[in-house]
């Protein structure tokens, strides 16, 4: 079994190197491949008959409630809520920051003053 599998795998080996070239060339042809299909892709995607071919749903066929208006103004609300509870803890921690701080220096004064009085 081990004999015949390591042969197979050798063989395997020989058609996939044989088929893709050897080194940098097979890089090169590789990535040459890969942009004309890309460009084969993008081509497809804005040929007019292509995406009538393919669209499932007409835009003038979607019913009003799957309409986008409404949603992306509920989602602008929604964003700009966000923003604002945002720059309302951000001001808050920076006043419990700020007050933190200046209990800290009242404190080391007064423990200085302490050091210098005792």
């Amino acid at each position: 079994y081990f004999t015949q599998l390591s042969n197979t795998v050798e063989k395997f080996l020989q058609t996939i190197l044989s088929s893709t070239g050897h080194g940098k060339n097979a890089k090169k042809t590789q990535q040459s491949s890969l942009a004309k299909e890309y460009h084969e892709q993008t081509r497809l995607l804005n040929d007019k008959d292509f995406i009538k071919a393919n669209c499932r749903v007409q835009i003038t066929d979607r019913p009003p409630s799957a309409g986008s208006t409404k949603r992306d103004e509920n989602i602008d609300d929604s964003a700009a809520l966000v923003a604002q509870e945002r720059e309302k803890f951000k001001t808050d921690a920076g006043q419990k920051i700020n007050e933190a701080q200046r209990k800290q220096a009242k404190d080391k004064k007064s423990q200085l003053r302490k050091k210098t009085r005792g």
